[in-house]
């Protein structure tokens, strides 16, 4: 490369929140506003249909009126281990990529205290707390194909209207401060642009003119090998505090005030090669962005019984107001004809002020029959409009028009069904989630077949489950340029095992 630079971290604090456009996209911000089928075993083989019947710890964040069912005290935990199969095609090439993870799930109690008067109006008062995990990020994708269309011109593309002079060191300029100025000056754009001028991947048409503000790209083929990594890894949570009363043994009310959080990294990486003799014949590109938030959010909800065997409910999840920080790097390597082999590393991360950020709210009704206290089954639907996710921070406005342009009433039904004999519970359900996009490219809708069962030892029950998900997906390969996408098809296969605790 043009300039080597030890490793150094930098924390840069920069005034205008515009710069962080380039690091969060708005497929990037659904997934602060997506949650999976996550929960207790008996909770997912029945396709998380609780909003109306209550009574497990995972039926809470459906409606914090189901914490009012509980007869006894009650704690649990569950672990689960999914693994996704992703088959991933790319101008007419197949791969596969595959992953699994091991987590805790779920944990929490629920207290419950009832009252010796017979008369009195509020039967009973439950209080729970909960940990639950809402969304399994670990995802990874990998592709190959031939193109015509190099990297190259995505570099040319942020290099243009950038004076050569901005690229130069001046004296006693390293190149870091010269990177870190271009930041303030052009964004990351600029940056990306000064990687592929100290890589040889790119040089001005007229070498001369400092001026000149026109570049062009040394790749000399349209033959080109391409591959593309995507792997997300992380996690997003939610701890729930939890309140509801019955009344009159016919209504139930309840209410959580959830903390949030999500930690995820996103690595990418583009490979490209051509045979060609002259210029730049290997490009290799890697970004990384780190995401970390937190926030807060309630849940109301209220059940009725209609009578002993119909029961209905209704809930309402509010926005989680959330605060975001990230964190993003990136590295460019090149081998070409005349320089052999270059790399533009910055060897640090550009750290951005926090933003504000909002997701959309959740309306749920739901209802549930039981049959013989032997037999039961519940529907819930729900409605969540992703045009209300916002960036709250200025600078935002081209990501929240996007959102408006792109997303769209994400509908939601969960159906599961329960069956007992004697100590033994068989569990079965289905979850069809719409997809949040308007257009039918850029994600499908999920389906998901669950199954499980459970035993029960006295005060204590174990539940087993199994969850078969499948979405397809196009997925545009970021910070490239390359307008051919990846289509997707995960199938993710999940196995939870949980333990609850009568007491």
């Amino acid at each position: 490369m043009r300039f080597n630079l030890n490793i150094l971290y930098s924390a840069l604090f920069i005034f205008s929140l515009s710069f962080i456009s380039k690091a969060q996209e708005v497929n990037d911000a659904l997934i602060l506003s997506t949650e999976d089928l996550q929960g207790t075993p008996r909770f997912t083989a029945m396709g998380g249909a609780f909003g109306a019947l209550g009574g497990d710890l995972s039926a809470l964040k459906i409606n914090p009126a189901g914490s009012a069912v509980f007869a006894l005290n009650q704690s649990s935990f569950s672990l689960d281990f999914n693994t996704f199969s992703n088959d991933n095609a790319y101008r007419g090439t197949m791969r596969s990529s595959d992953d699994n993870s091991f987590d805790v799930s779920q944990a929490g109690a629920v207290f419950v205290f009832k009252s010796n008067n017979e008369n009195a109006a509020i039967n009973k008062f439950a209080f729970g707390v909960n940990y639950e995990r809402t969304s399994n990020i670990n995802n990874a994708i990998y592709a190959e194909g031939q193109n015509n269309q190099s990297i190259g011109d995505y570099f040319v593309n942020k290099a243009n209207g950038i004076a050569l002079d901005y690229f130069t060191l001046q004296n006693n300029e390293t190149f870091f401060s010269r990177y870190d100025d271009l930041l303030y000056e052009y964004g990351f754009s600029g940056q990306e642009a000064y990687l592929a001028y100290e890589s040889f991947l790119i040089d001005p048409i007229d070498p001369s003119d400092l001026q000149g503000n026109s570049y062009q790209s040394n790749v000399n083929s349209t033959d080109l090998r391409q591959a593309y990594n995507e792997n997300y890894d992380g996690n997003s949570g939610k701890i729930s505090f939890n309140g509801a009363l019955d009344i009159n043994q016919r209504l139930k009310l309840g209410m959580n005030v959830n903390a949030t959080f999500s930690d995820y990294t996103r690595f990418t990486r583009f490979n490209e090669q051509n045979s060609s003799s002259t210029g730049v014949n290997k490009i290799v590109y890697d970004n990384i962005l780190d995401v970390q938030a937190s926030g807060i959010s309630l849940d109301f909800g209220a059940i009725y019984n209609i009578h002993d065997k119909l029961r209905f409910g209704v809930s309402y999840e509010t926005p989680t107001w959330m605060s975001v920080s990230e964190k993003i790097s990136h590295t460019l390597r090149t081998r070409g004809d005349g320089f052999g082999s270059a790399t533009a590393d910055p060897e640090i991360f550009n750290v951005f002020p926090d933003y504000k950020y909002k997701t959309p709210g959740k309306w749920t009704g739901s209802l549930a029959m039981i049959f013989n206290k032997n037999a039961l089954l519940s529907i819930d639907y729900s409605r969540k409009d992703f045009t209300q996710m916002k960036f709250r921070s200025n600078g935002f406005e081209a990501q929240n028009a996007e959102i408006n342009d792109m997303m769209q009433v994400s509908n939601r039904i969960n159906v599961g069904g329960e069956y007992r004999i004697d100590n033994l519970s068989l569990r079965a359900g289905y979850s069809y989630v719409e997809s949040p996009y308007k257009d039918d490219f850029t994600a499908g809708d999920i389906n998901r077949f669950s199954a499980g069962l459970g035993y029960t030892f006295g005060m204590t029950r174990v539940d087993l489950s199994y969850v078969n998900s499948n979405q397809e997906r196009n997925v545009m390969m970021k910070q490239s340029g390359i307008n051919s996408p990846v289509n997707v098809d995960n199938q993710l296969h999940q196995i939870s095992l949980g333990f609850a605790f009568m007491f």
